[in-house]
């Protein structure tokens, strides 16, 4: 958090859930994304919306959400483009939801705001208001790129409902579930390192 910002339990948290339950409806937290996105009209088909076992609410096919999806094809990029805000806003409400158990609650808050006291610092170098809204707009953009390459690993795999992937041998629904539910992306030599190996969500 002190480097990036964004909080480490938080990430854990959500990250493992993504990873045990890749591309369920219901359990998923990383596509589960209405009223902006949704990558299978399963989100919503039977019961005009989605329960989210992660979020512990329902998510609801309004006609907000309908006219949003609509456009989905057309927000991606631009809402890909702000999501590093979004990051940042799920780490604190995990960090100040005191209901949760936290491990280091504390030292993620102090380094989170010493995150935030160095970015206004740096910010804060530059002459002119234009200037450190634009610097703190395209740097976030720059991030971007890397969440429109992790969202492409699954956004357009197949997605089932529940907890337990049932399709392949007992035994094996896990390692299954994963190679279903996750694609690599192909990079170059000269641009695999800013995946950090992110790409490979298979191999």
């Amino acid at each position: 958090p002190l480097l990036t910002g964004i909080s480490t339990a938080w990430w854990k948290r959500n990250h493992n859930a993504h990873h045990v339950v890749t591309n369920s409806v219901t359990h998923d937290p990383d596509i589960q994304h209405m009223p902006i996105f949704a990558i299978t009209d399963e989100l919503w088909r039977r019961h005009g919306g989605t329960f989210s076992f992660y979020y512990k609410r329902f998510f609801r096919f309004d006609s907000l959400a309908k006219f949003l999806i609509s456009y989905q094809h057309m927000l991606y990029y631009p809402v890909m483009a702000f999501a590093r805000w979004n990051l940042y806003v799920q780490g604190w409400l995990l960090l100040l939801d005191f209901n949760i158990r936290v491990q280091w609650r504390g030292a993620e808050i102090v380094a989170l705001m010493l995150y935030w006291t160095g970015l206004t610092m740096l910010t804060l170098t530059l002459p002119t208001v234009g200037l450190r809204f634009m610097f703190l707009l395209l740097s976030h953009m720059f991030a971007g790129i890397l969440h429109v390459q992790i969202t492409l690993s699954h956004f357009a795999m197949p997605t089932y409902s529940g907890s337990v992937f049932n399709e392949g041998e007992l035994g094996e629904e896990f390692l299954r579930q994963q190679v279903a539910t996750s694609m690599d992306v192909e990079s170059e030599w000269w641009n695999e390192w800013f995946y950090g190996g992110l790409q490979w969500q298979v191999a």
